[in-house]
This record gives C-alpha cells, sequence and structure tokens, in this order.
C-alpha cells in the first residue's frame, strides 16, 4: 500500500513538471527564436515574421533566413508562363533558347508567337520592306500586288519602272521585241543600228555608235547598244538615284536616316516612312527612359535603375516601393536615422532596436613593477623553517593507535557521517509509511 501512494505521487510530481515545462516555455522574449517573442509563457511568431511559407500571402514566401514574407513573382516554375522558369531569385525569366519578344532575339530573327522561339526572318512589318513590298505570314518581303521589282515582273510588251517599281507598256523591253536591224534603247523605244544622211550625194553606212566596248566610256557609264549609257547603280546627279538618295563620286548613296527597311537602321531603331525611329520599347541612351530608369545597351530597353523600383518586388523583403523609390515597410529601417533616441537599426533584422549603455572602464592605475624575489624570499624562508619544526614534532608524538581507531580502520569522521545519512533515511521512510498507513485507515 505504501508502494501504491509513493508510485501515484511521484506520477503526480512528473505531471505537474511536464505541465509547466510546456506551459511556461519561456519567461522572456530572449527565450524564444528571434523571430518570436514570448507570449504568456509560449513562443509565439512575433509580428512580421513567418516560420513558412503559410504565414505568408499568396505572392510572397517566407525567407528562411530572416523568417519574413517577401513577395515574389514566383515559387515555383509552374508559376511561370511555359516558356520561362522561376529562378534562385524567385522570379520567372526566360528558359534558354526562348523569347518573349523580337528584343529577345538576334538582329535578323523575330519571335514566333506560338512557340515562343527566335525564327529567322526578313521582315517583322512591312516598314521593314521596300516600298514596293509587304511582309507576309513567313516574315518575308513579297511585291505588293501589281508592283514589280525587274522586268520578269511584268507582261510582254511591259517593263518594270525603275523609279515607280510598277509595269508600263512599251514598245521595246529588249532588242529581241524591235525588228531587224534595231535595238531597244534606254527609253524603251526601237531604234536602227543605221540612219542614212540627209546629203544623197554621200551615204554614210557607218553605224552611229558611241562605243563598242565599255572602256571607251566613263567609269560610271557602260557601252551598251553602241551608246555609252549610265552603270547600273551609278548616276551623274541626284535624279539619276532613288528615293532617300543622292549621287557622290557617280554612286547614289543613302541619306543620312533615310532606310528601305530595318536593316539600314540601328539595333534600337525601325524604318518607318523611309526614316530611322527608335522602335517601341527601345532606347538609345538613357535620355530617350524615365528618371528612374537606365538604358540597357544589349537588348536596348529601359530596365530599372539600381535604387529604383515600380512594384514591390524590385524592393528587399523589409521594403516597399513608393514614388519609384523602395522605402523601409512601418516597422522596418534602413539606417540608425530611421530610429528614434537611445535606438539603432538592427542590420539583420532591419527593425530599430534598443541601443545598451556601454559602462565605462577605468582605466588601471600604472604600478611599479614588483621585486618578488625581495618580497617573498623572506617568506619562503619562514615556512620552510615551520615545516622542519612540524616534522620533527609530528615524529616525537606519533603513539600506538587506540583500539577503536585500529576497529574503524582511522575513518571515524566518514563513519559517523554515513551512519547519519542512514539515520535520517530512516526516519523519513517510516514517518512516510506511518502517514501513509493512517490517511488510508
Amino acid at each position: 500500500m505504501a508502494n501504491t501512494t509513493l508510485k501515484r505521487g511521484l506520477m503526480v510530481t512528473l505531471g505537474l513538471i511536464f505541465l509547466f515545462s510546456s506551459v511556461y516555455a519561456c519567461e522572456y522574449d530572449a527565450d524564444c527564436a528571434d523571430w518570436e517573442e514570448c507570449v504568456d509563457g509560449s513562443c509565439e511568431l512575433a509580428s512580421g515574421y513567418c516560420d513558412g511559407d503559410s504565414d505568408c500571402d499568396s505572392d510572397e514566401i517566407c525567407d528562411s533566413d530572416t523568417h519574413a514574407c517577401i513577395s515574389v513573382e514566383c515559387a515555383t516554375d509552374s508559376d511561370c508562363a511555359e516558356w520561362e522558369e522561376c529562378n534562385s531569385d524567385y522570379e520567372c525569366v526566360l528558359v534558354s533558347g526562348m523569347c518573349d519578344g523580337d528584343g529577345d532575339c538576334d538582329s535578323g530573327e523575330t519571335c514566333d508567337s506560338d512557340t515562343h522561339a527566335c525564327i529567322s526572318a526578313e521582315c517583322t512589318s512591312d516598314s521593314d520592306c521596300a516600298e514596293w513590298e509587304e511582309c507576309n505570314s513567313d516574315y518575308e518581303c513579297v511585291l505588293v500586288s501589281g508592283m514589280c521589282d525587274g522586268d520578269g515582273d511584268c507582261d510582254s510588251g511591259e517593263t518594270c519602272d525603275s523609279d515607280t517599281h510598277a509595269c508600263i507598256s512599251v514598245e521595246c523591253a529588249t532588242d529581241s521585241d524591235c525588228d531587224s536591224g534595231e535595238y531597244c534603247n534606254s527609253n524603251y523605244i526601237c531604234r536602227p543600228y543605221e540612219q542614212e544622211d540627209d546629203d544623197d550625194d554621200d551615204d554614210n553606212d557607218e553605224p552611229e555608235d558611241e562605243c563598242e566596248v565599255d572602256s571607251e566610256c566613263s567609269d560610271w557609264e557602260e557601252c551598251s547598244h553602241g551608246e555609252c549609257e549610265l552603270a547600273s547603280e551609278h548616276c551623274e546627279d541626284d535624279g539619276d538615284c532613288g528615293e532617300g538618295e543622292y549621287c557622290t563620286d557617280h554612286s547614289c548613296v543613302m541619306q543620312t536616316g533615310y532606310c528601305e527597311d530595318a536593316r539600314d537602321c540601328n539595333p534600337w531603331e525601325m524604318c518607318s516612312d523611309h526614316e530611322c525611329v527608335i522602335g517601341p520599347e527601345r532606347c538609345a541612351s538613357d535620355a530617350d527612359c524615365e528618371a528612374w530608369e537606365i538604358c540597357e545597351d544589349v537588348s536596348w530597353t529601359c530596365e530599372i535603375a539600381p535604387g529604383y523600383c515600380e512594384m514591390d518586388r524590385d524592393c528587399t523583403y523589409w521594403q516597399h516601393c513608393e514614388d519609384m523609390e523602395c522605402v523601409p515597410n512601418s516597422g522596418k529601417c534602413e539606417d540608425d536615422s530611421d530610429c528614434g533616441e537611445d535606438k539603432h537599426c538592427d542590420a539583420g533584422t532591419h527593425t530599430c532596436e534598443e541601443t545598451e549603455e556601454e559602462e565605462e572602464v577605468t582605466p588601471p592605475v600604472q604600478q611599479q613593477p614588483l621585486d618578488v624575489e625581495k618580497l617573498c624570499s623572506p617568506l619562503v624562508e619562514n615556512a620552510r623553517e615551520d615545516a622542519r619544526e612540524d616534522a620533527i614534532e609530528d615524529f616525537a608524538e606519533q603513539e600506538e593507535p587506540t583500539k577503536k581507531e585500529e576497529l574503524l580502520g582511522g575513518n571515524l569522521p566518514m563513519v559517523l557521517i554515513g551512519g547519519l545519512i542512514l539515520l535520517v533515511l530512516g526516519g523519513l521512510a517510516g514517518w512516510h509509511t506511518g502517514r501513509s498507513f493512517s490517511e488510508e485507515q
């Protein structure tokens, strides 16, 4: 019966110990983790902190280092488009080899809107083609209906006008369109190789040819049907050149800023009405961007400048975007100036903490070095003399041990202490047994 009572008391004691250790897990905030606070003896999440993604909003995750919720664009690849992946900074970035616009592709390529892959392209819009061409669905420049780029695009009896690129009816296009003894001149008119002189007495059987070979003409001319005519892509004045061109050194060159297609322009430009202009969402320098942006010189697009933002996710977890600048969230700080008097900004949590006053340390008084040998020599000598005298006295006083000392083995103090302990334990056991018996009665 006494054992039963003892067991019950032990179980109650253990239960109380477990209860108080569970309920009162802490007494101060310092007893908890950095992201917790002590509330009624229990460690709970402190305001503004988290212990897992479930403690954050849907567009946030819990930073495992700071235990703060941070805004992210993605947590896994499934949060991004098919052609994107979620990187280690929780941002959706293009999968290698994929694109989201022509700016992600090399020159001469376009981003296919269906596959999001870069494909070779002659054009992406009609402005990339010549005036008499248009950009088809295969990103190729093709002739506009009714236009031409050479005589082969016209019907028989027509020629392609080099200025208007329209097919026009002519007497001839080649010598084969003329009668025997005639040739087709530069005005598409059949002319005879020989022409009789008005003087009936002097027959002139020689042709009026100026030349027989190109070397008999100027450098910018060629010999055609016995006449020196302008060679292809050469000129005598601006009138011999196309639109947007001028004649210099008998060659037609493009006027500055004039274009036929995007290939005549800079990477950040497009050809519009034969003029190179900055393309949509493109820039040539920082001046083409907003005050908080810079012009990225690879994609030629305006990007957020360091220290600026467009949305909260452009900032760190303890900041939000306000007026294009990252500013601390409520209850957060960037440096000591954001905190009140006697407080400082903790660099890890970015919260204002109390600044502990440093105790003034009194500098030690400079003392003269001690002469150890001088001070200690008398003490050592006295100690040696005392030890010598004690040894002689102990030897003289040695006697035979008494019977009691022999019986106890010279350990009388230890025996007395052991007996006292047994006596106390026996008394306690008797008291507890008697009390238990009386309670059961």
